[in-house]
């Protein structure tokens, strides 16, 4: 019975768990809807339908734009009223999906402008605005001979970019021993956001025609100034000794307009946009926007351009959440999170499910620009370009994508490809248990050496199986969390353990403190679900030295649970209830097993600096924890003596007594000196009273030896 009322309590504490964190992302807004219409639908069956749909609803259905006509997509104005009503009304017969259409924006905080250099740095103390000037000689006055007025010379493998040396989100990923290898010829990013104004740093760089879904003409200029910013970072003009460098600044550069002056757009013309940089060519397409609404028509969107061979990226979002925002979560989209000039993550920054890599995206405090990614925009009030400090996890989203396009240029088109080699090439941490990072940090030189071996790292199995709808879209894995090989290792030694003490008893509290001292549900641990705390996860999948870690996000030990003191606790409390006294048995095997795994893997402990101390700790514990066990295996009477005779003085003087006697040389007699038995009754064995006796008969004597 106490066992149930146990389980019962933990069930309930994981239930408030869930209940008590709640969403970690919530539902979208909308005032549109979309009606998709099956291809295979004629267009007067279409037109019926919409026809008596408009009568009944009193609708006003529109084409999204000009390409919508071949793909039967019709936006009408409406909310969640006439979308469940619309739902209701037989239309879905002839519809692929009746949905929102969700609003989705330019993230929060990705702009923070304290404008640098307007057109020609080395003018900057002609500007009559003494706070821009402040900042222009912050970022400049190192790079400029003063004496001449001109660029200092600059080593081989750099730009000489005034601004390059302020770049440092570009030595972070190590672009210049990249550049060496590619630059990204050949290669056509599509950014899909406000569109791309080509400013002074952009004239050298290649464009493609790209399209404006929000006024629907061909004309995708930046009215914003946020995708101009996100464009510079992909393939700035570079080397041109002007303003600030790109990753791959040979690529090419296809604008596409989704967003409005004021950053908004909906989820019919971001998936069109998509579209259409697939059908013109895009080999990696850079989405610069974040909503919470799961549309299907942008899915299937981005299932499309995968097909036609683009790669997908997206920023995480910049709320701060531990779960990153659409379009990061659909399924073909790499997710990306922001590092600040610390190589850190940043504040803002979303982590969690739906990250898989991280890289560079500022962190600005106060008016210092120092900590921004600097590129090429505009000022939208003054309408004049400006090299400007923006932050954001827009801002690592195209540091992926340049790498992306590099990688590309040197032949590898397949998208799943160039996803895996971006993955597995990355900086990785020591552990990251809120998954802040991804795979780790974004290493451009890597991905490139790595892309040159003939033989290429596999991709992730979980990440196939989700891609190809084998598994639903809201559930994520992070298999690094997993830690496979250790926890199964641990696990081994554990029963090996218990095998070795023979008499142990297999009941179910033995093998729940097996466990728990040892593996625990390590499966489950990595497992996140959209929209759900990853807290009962991760206390489901932890061990008990690991406990502290799940509440703190700290991948350091506690040396309160990574040590023999909860299993003595739970030993003395066997004491009082005999039942206990299998898990406490189970408790020490597991624990001796992690506490040994973790003294050679991984000595880290909270309080103790030195790595040696910490082993030496891990490791003292997990020989108690041994000891612990087979003292509890003893019976009882047995357990208390042991316990008690290592505290007497006569304990330890017959321990060396029998020690010393041990090592004493056996005294050896010759034949002619061995002292015989005085009679033969003396070599009898004693006889039970109730043996029978031999008759003397029957007694074999020895034969008394002749005198010579």
């Amino acid at each position: 019975m106490k066992r149930w009322i146990l389980l019962l309590c933990f069930l309930v504490s994981l239930g408030w768990g869930v209940v008590h964190y709640g969403s970690s992302i919530t539902q979208g807004n909308f005032s549109s809807i979309i009606l998709d219409f099956r291809e295979e639908v004629g267009d007067s069956q279409i037109q019926q339908a919409l026809s008596e749909a408009s009568q009944r609803f009193d609708l006003k259905p529109r084409l999204n734009s000009e390409f919508s006509e071949s793909d039967h997509v019709f936006i009408v104005p409406g909310e969640a009223t006439l979308l469940r009503d619309l739902r209701r009304s037989g239309l879905d017969r002839y519809t692929e999906s009746i949905e929102p259409n969700y609003n989705y924006s330019v993230p929060e905080a990705s702009q923070v402008r304290l404008p640098i250099p307007v057109d020609n740095p080395i003018a900057a103390n002609k500007s009559a605005d003494r706070s821009t000037e402040k900042s222009q000689v912050k970022l400049t006055d190192k790079l400029i001979d003063k004496s001449t007025d001109k660029f200092q010379a600059q080593p081989p493998t750099e730009p000489n970019d005034p601004l390059f040396k302020r770049q440092w989100n570009l030595k972070q990923i190590n672009i210049e021993s990249a550049w060496i290898i590619t630059k990204g010829k050949g290669s056509i990013v599509a950014v899909v956001g406000t569109g791309i104004s080509r400013v002074s740093d952009l004239e050298t760089t290649d464009f493609l025609v790209g399209y404006d879904f929000v006024n629907d003409n061909a004309d995708a200029t930046d009215d914003h100034g946020h995708g101009t910013h996100i464009a510079g970072t992909i393939a700035q003009s570079t080397n041109n000794a002007f303003g600030s460098a790109g990753i791959a600044p040979e690529a090419s550069l296809m604008p596409i307009k989704v967003l409005s002056i004021g950053g908004n757009g909906t989820v019919a013309d971001i998936a069109e946009g998509i579209r259409y940089a697939a059908d013109h060519g895009a080999h990696v397409i850079n989405l610069t926007m974040v909503g919470d609404g799961n549309s299907l028509f942008l899915q299937k969107a981005i299932d499309y351009a995968d097909r036609k061979g683009a790669v997908i990226i997206s920023p995480a979002g910049n709320s701060g959440r531990t779960a990153a925002a659409y379009p990061a979560r659909y399924r073909h989209v790499l997710g990306v999170a922001a590092l600040d000039i610390k190589g850190q993550k940043a504040p803002y920054s979303n982590g969690g499910a739906g990250v898989d890599i991280s890289a560079p995206g500022g962190w600005i405090e106060g008016e210092d620009p120092t900590g921004g990614i600097i590129q090429n925009t505009f000022d939208r009030r003054m309408q004049v370009s400006i090299f400007a400090p923006y932050q954001g996890t827009s801002m690592a989203a195209p540091h992926v994508s340049g790498v992306a396009a590099l990688i590309h240029s040197m032949g590898i088109t397949d998208p799943g490809e160039i996803s895996t080699l971006l993955i597995r090439s990355v900086q990785r941490l020591p552990r990251d248990a809120r998954n802040d990072y991804g795979a780790g940090k974004l290493d451009a030189s890597a991905a490139l050496k790595l892309a040159q071996q003939p033989t290429r790292p596999p991709p992730n199995l979980f990440d196939q199986w989700r891609d190809r709808g084998y598994i639903d879209a809201r559930l994520w894995l992070d298999e690094e969390e997993i830690a496979a090989p250790s926890k199964l290792m641990m696990a081994g030694i554990t029963l090996i353990l218990a095998w070795s003490l023979g008499q142990l008893g297999w009941n179910g509290l033995t093998w729940l403190g097996m466990l728990l001292g040892s593996c625990g549900l390590f499966l489950v641990r990595g497992i996140y679900l959209m929209d759900v705390s990853q807290l009962p996860f991760r206390i489901l999948g932890s061990t008990l030295p690991e406990l502290w870690n799940v509440f703190q996000g700290d991948p350091v030990l506690n040396p309160l649970t990574a040590s023999v003191l909860v299993p003595a606790l739970l030993g003395a409390l066997s004491v009082r209830i005999p039942g206990l006294k299998p898990g406490a048995v189970g408790l020490c095997l597991g624990m001796t097993a992690s506490l040994l795994i973790y003294s050679i893997t991984d000595p880290a402990l909270e309080w103790i600096a030195s790595s040696m101390v910490a082993r030496i700790f891990l490791f003292t514990n997990s020989l108690l924890c041994w000891m612990g066990a087979r003292y509890l295996m003893l019976p009882w009477t047995d357990f208390v003596q042991g316990m008690v005779q290592p505290w007497q003085f006569r304990y330890w003087q017959g321990r060396w007594n029998s020690l010393t006697i041990g090592f004493q040389p056996r005294p050896r007699h010759s034949s002619k000196t061995r002292r015989r038995p005085t009679n033969a009754a003396s070599e009898r064995p004693p006889q039970s009273p109730n043996s029978q006796a031999l008759p003397t008969s029957s007694i074999r004597r020895r034969p008394k030896p002749r005198d010579p």
